[in-house]
């Protein structure tokens, strides 16, 4: 399984105009998985996620309700690896 891998060092998302020129970038660029470096933003990220996904999850965004094959394959590669979000400490990687 192949996957399109964008890692990408914003140096700051604090700034709307950034944040939508991100977005407007990884929607062009359509990449499976999407790592931003230093983006500076402290606390709860949730708002700049929905501003450059339009949700928590790009699912959201599609309005899907169903996990398809590929969903599926990361999902079970992540347990594999016991991957962990360093800001949810002990809890599972979402």
């Amino acid at each position: 399984m192949k996957f399109k891998l964008i890692s990408w060092n914003v140096r700051g998302l604090n700034d709307r105009e950034k944040i939508k020129v991100v977005h407007s970038l990884l929607s062009e660029w359509r990449a499976d998985i999407v790592c931003l470096q230093e983006t500076k933003i402290e606390g709860d990220i949730s708002e700049m996620v929905k501003q450059i996904w339009g949700g928590r999850y790009i699912s959201e965004k599609k309005n899907c309700n169903r996990r398809t094959k590929e969903m599926r394959k990361f999902f079970d590669f992540i347990e594999d690896i016991e991957l962990v979000g360093m800001q949810l400490a002990d809890v599972a990687y979402t």
